[in-house]
């Protein structure tokens, strides 16, 4: 990712992994549930598949599918940070705002944390090496709409 937020056309790639959440059913309650009303279905079984799971990615300006692992652990809803925010904190911090850095966000290790950005720029060659982790703790933003119907 480039210091705006954007991915890089030439070096850019973007990975999604897919997993389940590692709760049991009992805290996945609706609260909006009435007392006494059915549970919903249990969630798939969340066991690897043969080959896993698949996992998107755009690579040169191309969308693939390659196989990846099932993650077992709290799925992400967000993220509220996005990376330009994420590269300000970094540049605040001492990161090269005309370098290319790894970007990676991790969901919530255990329930009611929120999940944590990764931010990496490595370059041996110019000897830099700059990593550090950020909450993704920004408020909810809503975006607006256009007024055209």
């Amino acid at each position: 990712m480039r210091a705006d937020g954007t991915l890089d056309p030439k070096y850019g790639e973007l990975e999604i992994e897919f997993g389940a959440s590692a709760r049991p059913l009992e805290q996945l309650d609706d609260p909006s549930r009435p007392t006494g009303a059915p549970l919903p279905s249990p969630p798939p079984n969340a066991k690897p598949r043969e080959n896993g799971c698949p996992k998107p990615a755009w690579i040169g300006g191309k969308w693939t599918l390659r196989d990846g692992y099932c993650r077992r652990q709290e799925p992400l809803v967000g993220p509220r940070c996005t990376a330009k925010v994420i590269w300000d904190r970094a540049i605040a911090q001492g990161a090269p705002k005309d370098a290319i850095a790894v970007l990676k966000i991790d969901s919530p290790n255990d329930f009611g944390s929120s999940a944590l950005w990764r931010f990496e720029i490595s370059d041996r060659l110019r000897k830099i090496q700059f990593r550090k982790s950020y909450k993704d703790d920004c408020p909810v933003a809503i975006e607006q709409g256009s007024a055209e119907p």
